[in-house]
C-alpha cells in the first residue's frame, strides 16, 4: 500500500506566525476513529520526516494535514469539508477527476477551495469531490459551514481532505502543537494524535483483489459474509492503521468442519510504519466443496486482532430459499423433507445444534436459544449444501 501524497503548492520554509488568529473547528464532518483518520501531518523536519510530535506520520516536504477516508463508497456517499473559521473565498479549482489512485504530483491539489480569514491566515482545502463546491469566490462563509465535499481529484491515491494554513500566502503554518512542532494548537479541540492499531474495515473477496478493487468496494463486510464461492479462490482483506516497524500479521484459515484437514497460515513482516494500510492474503478452497463454513483469523505480533467468517455453498445463495423445503414458525424449524444432517450455527461460526437423519415429521425448536441470527445449514446424502440466514426474535 503506497502512502498518501499530496501536493506541494509553494517553495517556503515552514514557519509558525506569531499574529493573533481565532481557534479553528475541524475542516471534516465526522468522528475520528469511525468517519475518518488522520494519516499525514505537516513535515517539521528540514532532512527526513518528522511530524510535530517527532513521529513518523507525515513524510518528506509534506505541507499539510490528511484526513482520510475508509474508501471511494464513503466518498460517494458525501463526507462534507467545513470551513475552520469566518472568512472570503479567494479562489476555487473545479472540473478535476476525483477518483484517483495513481498520486501524480503533476496534479497537484485537484479540486480545491481557498479562504482568507482575520490576520491574515489563509486556509486550502484540496482533493475536493468534482462539482460539490457549495461556495464561490467572494462569499462569506462562518466556522463550521459546508464548503464542498472529500474526494481524490488530484495527486491522490484514496480519498482524503488535505488541510493547509498559510499565513500571508506566504509561509506555512501547522495548526498542531507538539514537542516538534508549535508551542499551541490552533484548534478548539485538537484530534488524537493516534499511533495505536486498528483494522478499520475488513471482510472477504471472491478470488484475489486488487488494491484499487479494495479501494472501489462497494460496501464495507466485516464480520459473517454470506458468500456464494462459484470461484475456487477467496481472499481475506481488512483496511488498518498504525502498524508498526517489525510488526508481524499473521493470517489463519481453517474449514470449520475439518480444520485438521484444511487449514492454512501466512505471515507478513512490516518493514516500516504505516498509518493506512491494505492487508490482504488468499486461499484455495479446492476440495473443500462439501463444507460450508471458511474462518479467517488475523493476528498481530501473535495477538488475535479480527475474525471473518464465510458460509458458503455450491448453489447461489439467493436460490437457496427455492432448494429446501421447511417452515419457520414461532422459533421451531418444521422440516417437510427428508436431510442428512442439519446444523445450525452462531453468527461467528460456533456450532450449536446438529441432527443426523432427519425425516419429513421432524421438528427442531430454537426456543432456548438467545434472540439474533442464526444459519441453518440443510445436506442432502449427496453432500451438497444449502445456508439458510434465520431470525430469531
Amino acid at each position: 500500500m503506497s502512502r498518501l501524497l499530496s501536493s506541494l503548492m509553494f517553495l517556503v520554509l515552514s514557519l509558525s506566525a506569531t499574529a493573533q488568529f481565532h481557534r479553528f473547528v475541524s475542516p471534516i464532518d465526522g468522528v475520528y476513529g469511525r468517519d475518518f483518520i488522520i494519516v499525514n501531518y505537516v513535515d517539521w523536519s528540514f532532512s527526513g520526516a518528522s511530524d510535530y510530535q517527532c513521529g513518523t506520520k507525515t513524510y518528506d516536504g509534506h505541507q499539510g494535514t490528511d484526513y482520510v477516508l475508509k474508501g471511494f463508497y464513503q466518498k460517494q456517499n458525501g463526507v462534507d469539508v467545513l470551513a475552520v473559521d469566518s472568512g472570503v473565498v479567494t479562489y476555487i479549482h473545479d472540473g478535476a477527476f476525483d477518483e484517483e489512485t495513481s498520486g501524480d504530483t503533476s496534479l497537484l491539489l485537484g479540486n480545491f477551495i481557498c479562504i482568507k480569514h482575520i490576520d491574515n491566515y489563509y486556509s486550502y482545502y484540496g482533493h475536493l469531490k468534482n462539482t460539490s463546491m457549495t461556495v464561490a469566490v467572494g462569499d462569506r462563509v462562518s466556522p463550521s459551514q459546508k464548503i464542498a465535499e472529500v474526494g481524490s481529484s488530484g495527486n491522490s491515491t484514496d480519498p482524503h481532505l488535505h488541510f493547509e494554513l498559510w499565513y500571508d500566502s506566504l509561509y506555512l503554518v501547522d495548526p498542531f502543537g507538539g514537542l516538534c512542532g508549535n508551542d499551541s494548537s490552533f484548534w478548539i479541540h485538537d484530534e488524537v494524535y493516534d499511533t495505536s492499531f486498528h483494522i478499520w474495515e475488513s471482510g472477504a473477496w471472491k478470488g484475489i483483489p486488487s488494491l484499487n478493487d479494495l479501494r472501489h468496494r462497494t460496501t464495507s463486510d466485516t464480520g459473517s459474509i454470506f458468500m456464494d464461492l462459484s470461484s475456487d479462490t477467496v481472499s481475506y482483506w481488512n483496511l488498518q492503521y498504525g502498524v508498526h516497524t517489525g510488526d508481524v500479521s499473521k493470517l489463519n484459515w481453517y474449514c470449520l468442519e475439518d480444520s485438521a484437514n484444511y487449514n492454512f497460515s501466512y505471515s507478513y513482516t512490516y518493514p516500516q510504519d504505516y498509518w493506512y494500510y491494505y492487508f490482504s492474503s488468499w486461499i484455495n478452497l479446492e476440495g473443500t466443496r462439501r463444507y460450508s463454513t471458511s474462518v479467517f483469523d488475523y493476528y498481530l505480533n501473535d495477538v488475535w486482532k479480527d475474525r471473518v467468517i464465510i458460509y458458503h455453498s455450491t448453489i447461489g445463495i439467493d436460490e437457496i430459499g427455492q432448494k429446501d423445503k421447511f417452515l419457520f414458525i414461532n422459533n421451531e424449524l418444521i422440516f417437510q423433507e427428508a436431510y442428512f444432517m442439519v446444523s445450525v450455527y452462531a453468527s461467528d461460526g460456533r456450532l450449536i445444534i446438529q441432527q443426523k437423519n432427519i425425516d419429513s415429521s421432524f421438528r427442531l425448536s430454537l426456543k432456548d436459544l438467545p434472540d439474533g441470527l442464526y444459519i441453518l445449514e440443510c445436506k442432502k446424502p449427496n453432500h451438497i449444501s444449502a445456508l439458510h440466514k434465520l431470525r430469531k426474535m
